[in-house]
């Protein structure tokens, strides 16, 4: 890998999840306002990967799966969508048999203006970061397709830790549908749209339609 690469990998992986965990760490600083600013640093931070991407490392936009929407996108969208559900009731259901506690909840006390802006955060640029950038490195520097897909969704999973044992499978189990679907259509419209539907639907279309504040 060129020291570009390395560069855009460690973007992914390290600096833009950073500092969401960084802002957890510290404790939310600065409340609902402060977690913004960090929502904007992580598209800022997103924005310089990309540049490296493009620029430095000379990909195109088709190798991050986002040249032109295929006709076939709104399908493949509903069909990835289909999966990820799926695919959670399933490791809920395990979950549940084996009793392990549900999912810990981490949005408290948090305006659904801001669930808005983070559900649309977490479905562009995790997909973007996760998958099109970081499969492709990580299969580079391991010399290993498998791992390319698996550490990275392993990563993801772990991140996840505040939402206790079920949310880092359900993570992990979502990062891997959702990784499957990229590598065989190199669509990162449908995965973005899907990862944010599954975020943005019981975060904030529910609570709205339930008249929750």
């Amino acid at each position: 890998m060129t020291p570009w690469s390395w560069l855009s990998l460690v973007l992914a992986l390290v600096l833009v999840p950073g500092v969401a965990l960084g802002n957890r760490w510290l404790g939310r600083p600065g409340g609902n306002e402060g977690a913004l600013v960090a929502e904007l640093a992580m598209f800022a931070l997103a924005g310089l990967m990309l540049w490296i991407v493009r620029v430095k490392e000379g990909k195109s936009w088709e190798s991050l799966g986002l040249g032109p929407p295929p006709r076939g996108t709104p399908l493949l969208t509903l069909g990835i969508i289909a999966a990820a559900v799926a695919s959670i009731a399933a490791v809920i259901l395990v979950l549940s048999l084996l009793d392990i506690p549900s999912l810990q909840g981490d949005s408290h006390d948090r305006p659904l203006w801001l669930l808005a802006v983070m559900c649309f955060r977490a479905g562009t640029l995790e997909e973007l970061t996760y998958r099109a950038v970081a499969i492709d490195r990580v299969s580079l520097l391991t010399r290993s397709k498998t791992l390319g897909w698996l550490l990275p969704a392993v990563l993801f999973g772990v991140l996840h830790y505040p939402q206790g044992v079920s949310g880092i499978l359900i993570a992990f189990v979502a990062a891997l549908v959702m990784s499957v679907f990229f590598l065989r259509k190199r669509n990162l419209w449908a995965n973005m749209t899907a990862h944010f539907s599954i975020d943005f639907i019981p975060n904030v279309v529910l609570p709205l339609l339930g008249g929750v504040e």
